[in-house]
C-alpha cells in the first residue's frame, strides 16, 4: 500500500512546511497570504489507471482521494464520498461524457443539486469539514462569488451538522434563477449578502478576513473557513472528474490507456483548470489544457504573453462567472512554474501589489507553454458557439461552456488529432440563450417553482470594506438567532 500524501506547504513562506491536509482544509489559507499546496503528489502508473476503467464515480473518488491522508477514521472517507455523490445527483454517472463529433467530447459537470460544476467539490468539502469539528463547534463558510459557488455552498451545507454558509454576491450579474438559488433555498443555516460592487471587490475583503492580520480575531471568533477554491479540498475533489472523463474515453475505445487527450476549461478563478494540472501530475496523460476566457482575459494574456496584469474594470459579459480579473488559484500554478520556490512567488506577488503586474522570465514562460494554450471568446462568439452546437447536436450549452467549446476549436482545431474534452460547467437553463436556441422551459419552470415556494432571505450591502464586514457580522447574528430555533 503506497504511503498517503499528507504534507502541504505555503506558496509564499519557505518556513511554512509540513502542514497536514486536515490543518490546511480547516484553516483554508496560510497567515502569510499565500495558498496551501502540495509539495508532492501521488503518482499512478498507466497500469494502475487502466485498473480503474470500470470503476463507478464513487469507486474512482475513493481510490484517488484515498491516496491522500485526510486523517479520518477507517472507512469514514468512503462514507463521505458515498454521501457526497448519492441520490442528490440527476445522473448515476455523476459526470457523464457526451460525444460532440469530430474528436470533441463534452464532460457534463452540471448534474448536481444546483446544476453547476461547483457541486462536485461542494457536496464533498462540507462533509469533510463536519468530520473535523469538535463537539458543539460551528464552522462558517465565508466567501464571495459571482454566481454558482454560493448556491453550491448553501446546498452543500444545508442539512450538514454544525456548518453555516455566508457569501457575498454582486447583485448585478446572475440570472433570476441563479439568484433565487442563493436566496430562496429554504435552509436555516445559510445567508447571502447582495453587494453593489463587482466580484473582485467582495473577494478582496474576504481575503483580508481569512488571511489578513487585521482580522485574525474576527476570523477566529467566528470560525470562518473558505469554501472558495482557495480551499485545497475543493481542488482535490475536482481532480476526480478529469480521470473519470479520460476513463470514459478508454471504455468507449476512443483512446487506449497511456494515450494523450486535451482539455478545454472555461476559466475565471483558475481552480477548475488547476485540478487538471494536478491530475496530470498524478499521472493522467494530458497533452495540453486550454484556458478558455471571456473578454476578462487576464489569464489568456498571462499564458500567451507572460505578463500578469489584472488592471482595469471588470467587463460584464454573457459568462458572468468568468467576469474575474484576479484569479486566486493562479498563485498555486505560479508556484509550480517557478520551481516550487516560495520566495520567488512572494517576490512576484509583491510586484503585483506594488506595480499592478508582474512578468515571468523566458524559462518560466516556456514551462507555461508546455502545459497550456489559452483563448479569448467574445460575447458574439459565445452566442455563435451556442447556436452552432444546437444546430449540429440539438442540445443547448450554457454561456460559460461555450467559451470552452469555442476555445477548444481555436486551440486544437475543428477536428483535432488528439481527442479533446471540453468541460460543461453549468446547465443552460441558468442563462439566457441566443435567439433560435430553445431553453428547457419545463425543467426551468419546475426548478423555479420549487424555489419560489420558499421566502427569499438575504442582506444587502455597499461594496466598501467597512460595510461588507458589518454585513457579515449581521449575517452571523441572524444565523445564531435562527440556530436557537433548530437542532444543530
Amino acid at each position: 500500500m503506497p504511503e498517503k500524501i499528507n504534507s502541504l506547504i505555503s506558496t509564499r513562506d519557505p518556513d511554512e512546511k509540513n502542514v497536514t491536509l486536515k490543518e490546511a482544509i480547516r484553516t483554508s489559507q496560510p497567515s502569510d497570504g499565500g495558498l496551501f499546496t502540495f509539495s508532492e503528489f501521488p503518482e499512478l502508473s498507466d497500469f494502475e489507471i487502466a485498473q480503474m476503467s470500470d470503476f463507478s464515480y464513487q469507486q474512482l473518488a475513493k481510490t484517488l482521494l484515498g491516496r491522500f491522508d485526510f486523517d479520518l477514521p477507517e472507512g469514514k472517507l468512503d462514507e463521505v464520498i458515498d454521501s457526497a455523490y448519492g441520490e442528490q445527483w440527476e445522473s448515476n454517472d455523476i459526470t457523464p461524457v457526451q460525444n460532440m463529433g469530430n474528436n470533441h467530447y463534452l464532460l457534463e459537470l452540471f448534474h448536481g443539486p444546483t446544476q453547476a460544476f461547483k457541486d462536485v467539490a461542494l457536496q464533498f468539502l462540507p462533509r469533510i469539514l463536519s468530520e473535523y469539528r469538535s463537539e458543539g463547534e460551528i464552522m462558517r463558510a465565508l466567501g464571495a462569488s459571482s454566481g454558482d459557488t454560493i448556491s453550491a455552498s448553501h446546498y452543500g451545507v444545508g442539512g450538514v451538522d454544525g456548518l453555516e454558509s455566508i457569501f457575498l454576491l454582486p447583485q448585478d450579474g446572475p440570472s433570476e434563477f441563479q439568484q433565487l438559488q442563493t436566496t430562496a433555498h429554504g435552509f436555516n443555516n445559510v445567508m447571502t449578502i447582495l453587494t453593489e460592487g463587482k466580484f473582485d471587490d467582495g473577494q478582496a475583503v474576504i481575503k483580508k478576513i481569512l488571511s489578513g492580520s487585521n482580522y485574525t480575531d474576527f476570523k477566529k471568533e467566528n470560525n470562518f473557513v473558505s469554501f472558495n477554491s482557495i480551499n485545497i479540498a475543493r481542488i482535490m475533489a475536482q481532480i476526480v472528474y478529469y480521470f473519470k472523463a479520460y476513463l470514459d474515453l478508454v471504455k468507449q475505445g476512443v483512446v487506449e490507456t497511456g494515450d494523450y487527450v486535451n482539455f478545454s476549461v472555461p476559466s475565471g478563478n483558475f481552480g477548475d483548470a488547476l485540478a487538471g494540472v494536478y491530475a496530470k501530475k498524478m499521472g493522467l496523460p494530458i497533452n495540453k489544457i486550454n484556458i478558455a476566457t471571456n473578454e476578462n482575459n487576464v489569464l489568456e494574456r498571462m499564458i500567451n504573453e507572460g505578463i500578469y496584469e489584472p488592471a482595469g474594470d471588470v467587463i460584464t459579459t454573457r459568462a458572468p462567472s468568468q467576469d474575474i480579473k484576479v484569479s486566486s488559484n493562479w498563485e498555486r500554478m505560479l508556484f509550480e512554474i517557478v520551481g516550487k520556490d516560495p520566495e520567488r512567488v512572494a517576490e512576484l506577488m509583491k510586484q503585483l501589489k506594488e506595480k499592478g503586474k508582474y512578468q515571468l522570465t523566458s524559462n518560466e514562460r516556456n514551462k507555461i507553454k508546455r502545459l497550456f494554450t489559452a483563448t479569448t471568446t467574445s460575447d458574439a462568439e459565445i452566442d455563435n458557439t451556442i447556436a452552432d452546437v444546437y444546430d449540429t447536436r440539438k442540445f443547448a450549452i450554457d454561456t460559460h461552456t461555450a467559451t470552452g467549446v469555442d476555445g477548444a476549436v481555436k486551440a486544437f482545431g475543428a477536428n483535432p488529432d488528439i481527442p479533446t474534452i471540453s468541460l460543461a460547467t453549468a446547465d443552460h437553463i441558468k442563462f439566457d440563450m441566443p435567439e433560435g436556441v430553445p431553453v428547457d422551459t419545463k425543467k426551468l419552470e419546475r426548478l423555479t417553482a420549487n424555489l419560489k415556494k420558499n421566502d427569499e432571505v438575504y442582506l444587502k450591502s455597499r461594496a466598501d470594506e467597512q460595510s461588507l464586514v458589518t454585513a457579515i457580522r449581521d449575517a452571523v447574528g441572524i444565523l445564531e438567532e435562527k440556530r436557537s430555533n433548530y437542532s444543530v
